[in-house]
């Protein structure tokens, strides 16, 4: 499964202010700030923008990280369900440890 990155450039001497998605296999896209999009229109509409240079398809969910955004594909079987059972062992203070947690079945 693929995820997109997304982030703003400002200005440098020889640039204009622009936003750039990666997918993180060396395929990107960018674009200039247009001063009619607010700054999370910007980032979707570059991660659009790559989504549709590399023909995909599909609905992308949005969440934030300290540089930009993070898009990742919705579908029922990406979907991570934090049963009762994991939400007691991820409680704060619970010790989890390095074990990997196996999907429910």
């Amino acid at each position: 499964m693929k995820a997109i990155l997304t982030r703003f450039y400002g200005a440098t001497n020889t640039r204009p202010s622009r936003y750039f998605a990666t997918d993180g296999d060396g395929n990107w896209a960018n674009m200039t700030v247009d001063y009619a999009l607010s700054s999370e229109a910007h980032h979707d509409a570059v991660a659009l923008k790559l989504c549709r240079k590399m023909d995909w398809a599909g609905t992308l969910v949005r969440g934030t990280t300290a540089n930009g955004y993070a898009y990742v594909w919705e579908s029922e079987a990406t979907r991570i369900t934090v049963d009762a059972l994991m939400a007691d062992a991820l409680a704060p203070g619970a010790r989890v440890g390095r074990r990997i947690m196996e999907p429910a079945q």
